[in-house]
C-alpha cells in the first residue's frame, strides 16, 4: 500500500503485525517485527545477507524452505520506497 511521501520516503500504514503504527522506513518496520512478532512466534524477516531477508514463519511451520526476499521486493510488498 502506497501512502504520501514524508521527506521523500513513503510512510507504511496498514502493515501486518504493525498494531496500527506507521513506519517511515522498511528497516523501522522490520525492527518492529523482530522486537514484537518474533518473541510471540509470529512471522518476521531475518536479514541473512546484505539486502537479503528470509521469512521466519514463527508457528506457521511447513516442510518447504522459507522464502527469501530482496530489500527491493520487501519495499514493494509493504509499500515503502527509497
Amino acid at each position: 500500500m502506497r501512502k504520501p511521501a514524508v521527506d521523500g520516503i513513503a510512510v507504511g500504514t496498514g502493515l501486518p503485525s504493525a498494531h496500527g503504527r506507521t513506519f517511515a522506513t522498511l528497516d523501522a518496520y522490520l525492527a518492529h517485527l523482530r522486537a514484537y512478532a518474533a518473541p510471540v512466534d509470529r512471522p518476521w524477516y531475518r536479514e541473512i545477507a546484505p539486502n537479503l531477508f528470509r521469512l521466519e514463519r514463527g508457528n506457521l511451520r511447513t516442510l518447504d524452505a522459507p522464502p527469501t526476499f530482496t530489500r527491493e521486493e520487501l519495499e514493494r510488498k509493504f509499500g515503502f520506497r527509497r
